[in-house]
């Protein structure tokens, strides 16, 4: 008798094993990030320029990121959630392609630059790696300067001026790195 029920525990036991990575439909998943790092290559290192990237404060454990995967399993939202199961789709609105055990979100937009004719035309890639309990997120951030060549070589300049290290954005590329856990 005591070896079936050993033999039952270990069985029950084996089939709740760790979540296996990957996403189906209609789930819905929130990781605690437990780390988080900003890293900028061919960057400035002006005060201005770098400051609005900072890394968000995990030390205090109430920082997360949440996805909705949608009927299909095809596809995913970023959620923003304000306590449990009080969520809604983020704005502006991130969508993920599920790749397997990767969420990928890809777009473009420009940005303009205040008192110049001078634009930012910024590509943003977002990956995040399913690892079963754990995740792995990578958000990189590529700036170019687009529109008025002068313009843009005027605020590059400027840019490079004000830079202790002497580097501008053109060409920047900042990348946020997290990792968090269910």
């Amino acid at each position: 008798m005591r070896s079936s029920l050993l033999i039952a525990l270990l069985a029950l036991t084996s089939a709740c094993g760790p979540r296996e990575p990957g996403f189906a439909p209609h789930e819905q998943l929130s990781w605690r990030i437990e780390s988080s790092e900003v890293t900028f290559d061919r960057c400035s290192d002006a005060d201005f320029w770098r400051e609005p990237f900072a890394a968000p404060d995990v030390s205090t454990g109430a920082f997360y990121i949440s996805v909705a995967i949608d009927e299909t399993g095809r596809e995913a939202l970023l959620m923003r959630c304000n306590g449990f199961n009080a969520c809604s789709v983020a704005q502006p609105e991130v969508r993920f392609t599920v790749a397997g055990t990767e969420l990928v979100h890809g777009s473009n937009s420009r940005l303009d630059i205040q008192n110049s004719s001078c634009k930012v035309a910024v590509a943003e890639g977002i990956v995040i790696v399913d690892e079963g309990a754990t995740m792995t997120l990578q958000n990189s951030l590529t700036f170019t300067l687009v529109e008025n060549d002068a313009a843009c070589v005027d605020f590059e300049a400027n840019v490079r001026g004000q830079s202790p290290n002497g580097l501008g954005v053109d060409g920047c590329v900042v990348t946020v790195h997290m990792r968090g856990s269910l």
